[in-house]
């Protein structure tokens, strides 16, 4: 009897667990799983409260600066379910519990000094861009989303950002287009350079493609009359600098120049064909650099009465241009009732785009119509045979004929 009482005793006796969690503890953690879901929750680490997440999209844990206390709960609870939201937004887990404590990076980036320093790159880099190309496809979208960042409400990530700075222009296609890559690479310049979290702040390709939306049915290119040129050349004869606009009328339908060309054409002495214009602009789209070129004189029908040999002219200094930028081109004929009825006849009951450069589309329609090569013209406009075809309607290869 002494032996088995002695074995019973030596046997190892099997306690319940106990636990030192009280009730509020419970009750806290209960409602962080509630709040944030599965994956999430908080203990005590050191007399703190420690949050942690062990889901699929986010794993980490960060200390919130709360003592581990009844008293605390509901400021722990909040805390929580704010660095959960902004990790929905796309924060990282640190990041979003920096910023929900007022005490993040972000809150020191000088926007204003990323746009001027991201401006100054754009104008100096390798690939750089001229000042007129960044007023045209940046600064208006740059000034605009800096606007938006020095609110009271500002976006709290890149994909707001961008959603709130492209809706001002949501029903201008080409202008839409263009903010969705100011923006875009300004964000990645400005994570590179400024301290923004990536996570936060880059654009994937898919959210981009989203607010960007899908692109509108491009129109065909409209190509004037050869009377409507011989027109517009007579309209800009008139009112300020009329003769002055009048020359660059000449040489942007003789030669199919774009807005800017007419500034940096000379004549000069060609090898085998004697005096001929030549355009020394050199055109920067990305990596690209279109090269100076020798240019093609095709003058609309009934032009040589009104303008004559323009190479001759330039020789003697007798073919002034306006002393402006090229952006004036687009005022000037904005201001134009003659330009005005050409927008209602070709854009409203035709169906076309009639855009500022239609000189120059014009040049490449009847370019085609007399029947030069593909490639000669390609060469006469500084551009490749893609870019051509792509562009002109009346240059596509794609037709079910073979005659």
């Amino acid at each position: 009897m002494r032996e088995c009482q002695s074995e019973a005793s030596a046997r190892p006796t099997t306690l319940p667990r106990i636990t030192n969690a009280a009730d509020w503890e419970r009750g806290l953690r209960a409602s962080v799983r509630s709040s944030l879901g599965s994956g999430w929750t908080v203990r005590e680490d050191r007399g703190k409260a420690r949050l942690e997440a062990r889901t699929e999209a986010t794993k980490g844990t960060i200390t919130l600066p709360f003592d581990w206390s009844r008293g605390n709960v509901g400021d722990i609870l909040a805390r929580t379910r704010n660095i959960f939201a902004l990790v929905t937004d796309g924060y990282e887990l640190r990041d979003a519990a920096l910023i929900a404590n007022n005490n993040h990076r972000l809150e020191r980036i000088q926007w204003e000094a990323a746009a001027t320093a991201f401006r100054a790159r754009l104008l100096s880099s390798g690939n750089r861009i001229k000042e007129q190309t960044y007023r045209e496809d940046y600064a208006a979208y740059i000034d605009y989303a800096i606007e938006l960042l020095s609110s009271k409400k500002p976006p709290r990530n890149g994909g707001e950002l961008a959603e709130q700075t492209a809706e001002k222009w949501r029903e201008k296609p080409r202008a839409l287009e263009k903010c969705c890559i100011a923006i875009n690479r300004f964000l990645e310049y400005a994570t590179e350079h400024h301290g923004a979290p990536a996570k936060s702040w880059l654009l994937s390709r898919e959210r981009l493609k989203e607010i960007r939306g899908r692109p509108a049915k491009k129109k065909s290119l409209a190509h004037l009359e050869e009377e409507e040129v011989l027109r517009l050349f007579e309209e800009n004869r008139k009112g300020r600098n009329g003769a002055e606009w009048a020359n660059y009328v000449a040489l942007v339908a003789t030669y199919g120049l774009r807005r800017e060309e007419p500034w940096h054409c000379e004549p000069r002495e060609h090898p085998t064909k004697g005096w001929q214009m030549y355009c020394a602009y050199e055109k920067i789209s990305g990596n690209d650099r279109t090269k100076p070129r020798w240019l093609r004189a095709l003058p609309p029908e009934g032009s040589s009465a009104l303008w004559g040999d323009l190479v001759e002219a330039m020789r003697q200094g007798k073919l002034p241009l306006p002393n402006t930028n090229p952006q004036a081109w687009n005022n000037r004929l904005a201001r134009m009732s003659y330009w005005q009825s050409l927008n209602e006849k070709y854009e409203t009951k035709m169906r076309l785009s009639l855009k500022p450069g239609a000189l120059r589309d014009t040049y490449s329609f009847r370019a085609h119509r007399r029947g030069l090569r593909l490639n000669t013209i390609c060469l006469a406009m500084g551009h490749s045979i893609t870019t051509h075809q792509q562009h002109y309607a009346w240059a596509s290869e794609e037709t079910p004929y073979d005659d």
